[in-house]
């Protein structure tokens, strides 16, 4: 299809197909990921928001993945800031997880940016999916900044496959647990 992203098209795996509700920016080495911990710290928050802040001021688009802590923390202050974010989420459009997220969801669909997925409408959120869900945050970035992330998070899967797609990658702090 014309609209598929082309960041998408030569990754290993690519998906087969993106449903999309909202409207996809082009992703012409503008857009950053902004990953992290869901148990994230104030400093943290605070980290998320400026970075996310700096990038719309720079005409960035914002991508993560609608989890709980930095994702929600980035995509909020993009949307406050009237920039362009997009949401990729670990199951289908109709099963947005976290449920709370839902009106962040629709927020950034209404300021003109896109919530998608790889997954069918109904397909449920599971621990394989969002591994899956990051490959796509990082193609669709041309550089991904990791705040505050565990040995074992998902951000540092993010990290991992962004270096194996030859991404710039800026890490704050991973956090090592006994």
């Amino acid at each position: 299809d014309q609209e598929y992203p082309e960041v998408l098209r030569n990754i290993y795996d690519p998906p087969l197909c993106l449903y999309i509700r909202g409207k996809l920016p082009s992703f012409n080495n503008n857009a950053v990921a902004i990953v992290g911990s869901r148990k994230m710290s104030m400093y943290g928050e605070r980290m998320a928001k400026s970075f996310a802040q700096d990038a719309v001021k720079c005409g960035y688009t914002v991508i993560s993945g609608l989890a709980f802590g930095i994702d929600y923390a980035a995509h909020k202050a993009v949307v406050d800031y009237d920039g362009v974010t997009v949401a990729v989420l670990g199951g289908g459009l109709m099963q947005v997880h976290p449920r709370e997220h839902i009106p962040l969801a629709r927020e950034i669909i209404q300021k003109g940016g896109a919530v998608i997925s790889e997954f069918p409408m109904d397909f449920p959120v599971s621990r394989t999916s969002f591994p899956r869900r990051n490959r796509i945050v990082s193609a669709l970035s041309s550089a991904v900044i990791v705040i505050e992330a565990g040995l074992d998070s998902g951000a540092l899967i993010t990290a991992n496959v962004a270096l194996e797609q030859g991404k710039d990658i800026f890490w704050g702090e991973v956090h090592i647990k006994d």
